[in-house]
Parts: structure tokens; C-alpha cells; sequence
């Protein structure tokens, strides 16, 4: 319904949608609107990706990770000139005085991951003019809904205590509302926390998950996809080809759940078995590398009490896996996970060479 404007592309998300990708799709259609990057290195491409979304009135670029969306978004907020301004949660614990710091260790843990924490982050950073995106369903009638994307255009703050109290945004639509903050309840360790935020976050770029129907959109649709139909979810936002820009595209990531496939035929078969069934895609493209534009994600182990040594830094590479197709797969990845943290048993003295 929302490619009618567009046949070809919509015969192209019907391939896709189930995991069949033919060669004039990616030579003709997807190779064709890929960016040409000129910088050779992270930092040069990255601000040339920056360039190429300004000169777009609204666009969002859509990334299959949050490590990808946080490089994007620092980026693209720290081209904005104005003073940042710090949005800190307001937590509280109900649970017993000794479980008090077991709990807060817990949440520390999840600070870069907000779907532990109801989708509110403990510390959230905007400026005047940034893009932002409404995590929760606050007035529908308003346009005020999940994942409406607007621009902060000013915050109202107690003059004493310099605590941010409402913030200011402007719709798509032109109509200008005050954002306020809210309290969600989740469970941690079995007891009730409570964090009270701004359901916001910015938006610059936002997981393909998170995504709704967009008018233009830049996609990284390349070896950092990591589920089923996840390309076709992200192919499927925008409403023609004219409106779909990527940044890397990786024939070998387009691919279907076969479980799913093989009950929706089932399905099919008693509700109109005339109807035709969709056959099982067993062609494999080869993988092609990405065009890196983002740094790899530094990890810095925390310093236990009692500790002499220095904290150890290390660099989590994202490593795609082989896919379990042949049921066997698994145990290879299990072997490469392995391999992949031998030196950290090194370090801790658990194994030593002879």
C-alpha cells in the first residue's frame, strides 16, 4: 500500500520480503543509489555522511545498531553551535537498604542499553535545534506518539536549581507542544525501580526497529544486519527509490526466516489452497565489505575495589557469524566466540601456556 506510486519498487520489496534477491536488483536498483564516499578514513567519511544529511530538510538515516546510532547522532550534535544541555534521570529504588547497591550496579551495567530500562536513558544530551524522536505514546490526538521525530526549540528550567523541567518542540506539521517528563516502573532483580525522564532521544539516526514510514532516508543496509527481514523492514519506511539513499549494501544480508515461510504456506494451504506458495530462496550471494565510516566500539573494564592493576581497554569488534543453515554453523561461531576472548583468560590467569 505505501509503494503504489512506485511498481518497480514495490516488485522489489515483494522479492525481499521473502529473502529472493535477483542480480538486476542489486546492479540496476540498489548499487544505484549508494553514496559515494571520497575520504579514506572513518573520521573523513563520517563528516561527509554529516554533509550529505544536511542537505536534506528532513531525513533520518536508519543503522541496524545502537553503537552506529551513537556515532551518528555525537556527530551530527556537535555540528550544532549551541550550549548542550544534560537531561539527567530521576531514579528511585524501592527495595531494601543491602539490595540497594546490587540494583544500582545492575543499572549502571545497562546505560547504553535503554530496552532494560523502558526506553529511558539515564542521561540523555540536546541542544537548541536538534532532531529528537518521542519514545512513549503521550497524545495521539496531538501528533505527540511513538517515534514522532521534532526539533527542540526551547527548554523551561527552575532558575535556582537549573533543573530542566519542560522542553519545548516543533512538529513536522509546524505546531509547537511542551514535553514533559515521565515515570515508568520496571523491574530489576525483583524489585520495583522507578526512572522519571524525557521520553526522548535523538534522532539523527535511529535503529531500523525504531523506524516508522518516512518521506527520505539513508540506510546502512550492509555487514552489520543481523536478522532475519531486517533489510526488508528498513526498505519497506520509505515509499519510492527516489526517496532511498544507503550507505553500504550487502547482498548476503537480505534473507528470510524459513520457519516463518514454510507456516505461512502451511496457513495458505487451508485458507485458499489455489493460492500459489512461496518457494524457499536457497541462492547465497557473496558477502561484500562494508565501506567503514564508524570506529569501533572501545570497551573499558572497571576497576575492582582491592585492584592494583590499571583498568584493561579492549576493542569489541562486530563479528558476523556464519548463519545455522546447515545446523552446524553454531558450533563454528561458538568456537570463534572462544577464540575471540582467549586473552582475556590469559589476562585473568584462569590459562596459561606450557
Amino acid at each position: 500500500m505505501r509503494q503504489q506510486g512506485d511498481g518497480s519498487y514495490r516488485e522489489l520489496l515483494s522479492r525481499i520480503r521473502v529473502g529472493l534477491l535477483i542480480p538486476s536488483d542489486c546492479e540496476n536498483i540498489l548499487e544505484k543509489r549508494k553514496i559515494s564516499f571520497k575520504g579514506e578514513s572513518f573520521e573523513t567519511r563520517l563528516n561527509e555522511l554529516c554533509d550529505f544529511i544536511n542537505n536534506f530538510t528532513s531525513i533520518v538515516c536508519l543503522l541496524p545498531n545502537n553503537h552506529m546510532c551513537d556515532q551518528l547522532n555525537a556527530a551530527m550534535l556537535n555540528r550544532i553551535t549551541s550550549k548542550e544541555i544534560f537531561l539527567i534521570a530521576k531514579d528511585t529504588i524501592d527495595c531494601i537498604s543491602y539490595t540497594k547497591k546490587k540494583v544500582e550496579k545492575v543499572l549502571s551495567n545497562n546505560d547504553d542499553d535503554d530496552t532494560k530500562t523502558a526506553g529511558l536513558s539515564r542521561r540523555i544530551t540536546i541542544k537548541i535545534g536538534a532532531k529528537v524522536m518521542i519514545r512513549r505514546n503521550i497524545d495521539a490526538s496531538l501528533g505527540l506518539v511513538n517515534g514522532t521525530i521534532a526539533t527542540v526549540i526551547s527548554v523551561s528550567q527552575d532558575k535556582t536549581t537549573d533543573y530542566i523541567e519542560k522542553i519545548k518542540v516543533r512538529l513536522p506539521s509546524g505546531l509547537e507542544y511542551f514535553i514533559e517528563r515521565v515515570s515508568v516502573k520496571f523491574p530489576v532483580m525483583d524489585r520495583v525501580y522507578v526512572r522519571k525522564q524525557f521520553p526522548l532521544s535523538l534522532s539523527y539516526g535511529i535503529t531500523i526497529h525504531k523506524s516508522q514510514g518516512l518521506q527520505n532516508a539513508v540506510m546502512d543496509l550492509g555487514n552489520n544486519v543481523f536478522s532475519c527481514g531486517q533489510v526488508y523492514v528498513a526498505l519497506y519506511r520509505v515509499t519510492s527509490l527516489d526517496e532511498l539513499h544507503l550507505i553500504n549494501f550487502d547482498p548476503s544480508s537480505v534473507f528470510a526466516s524459513e520457519i516463518a515461510i514454510i507456516e505461512y504456506n502451511r496457513l495458505k494451504r487451508i485458507g485458499k489452497p489455489e493460492s500459489e506458495i512461496i518457494a524457499i530462496s536457497k541462492q547465497r550471494y557473496r558477502k561484500v565489505k562494508d565501506v567503514s565510516w564508524t570506529l569501533s566500539k572501545i570497551i573499558t573494564s572497571v576497576q575492582e575495589s582491592g585492584q592494583k592493576e590499571a583498568p584493561i581497554k579492549r576493542t569489541a569488534w562486530i563479528i558476523r557469524g556464519f548463519q545455522n543453515i546447515d545446523k552446524v554453523s553454531c558450533y563454528a561461531n561458538a568456537t570463534l566466540q572462544c577464540l575471540l576472548n582467549l586473552y582475556i583468560y590469559f589476562q585473568k590467569g584462569i590459562i596459561k601456556l606450557r
